[in-house]
């Protein structure tokens, strides 16, 4: 199996690392097309995750990307992906720091309809020993 992994923040020192999130409506070959614009450009995808949407309707697909080895600017890809037909806006996530990113352009944390938190294991052990 693969573990799920639920990327908020990624750090690779020394690296230049941007987020973008692209709105756009749903259709078959939008992640394709998104991902082949970055492809072309020598841009690393480190993680990517997508809102889940009816065809027609507008979701968000986040990209954490790695643009060290790539000449191009993220506002360059923000501006070539803005003119694709079905995007609708385009979101740029600076770095905290040089190789520190954090997607702090996404919140809340929904679990379908509903608002949620996240909590690593020790964390959650934490709390029920706290209650016992």
């Amino acid at each position: 199996m693969i573990p799920l992994q639920v990327q908020r923040f990624i750090y690779r020192p020394g690296r230049r690392l941007y987020g973008i999130i692209v709105e756009a409506f749903s259709k078959p070959g939008v992640l394709a097309s998104i991902s082949s614009i970055m492809a072309e450009r020598g841009l690393d995808i480190l993680y990517s995750t997508a809102l889940a949407v009816e065809a027609g309707e507008r979701g968000g697909i986040i990209f954490l990307i790695d643009f060290t080895d790539s000449d191009v600017t993220p506002q360059a890809i923000a501006e070539e992906l803005k003119a694709l037909d079905f995007v609708e806006d385009v979101t740029i996530i600076e770095p905290v720091v040089d190789g520190f990113l954090i997607d702090d352009a996404t919140f809340p944390i929904m679990l379908g309809r509903r608002r949620a938190l996240i909590l690593d294991d020790g964390m959650l052990r934490g709390i029920f020993i706290s209650f016992r």
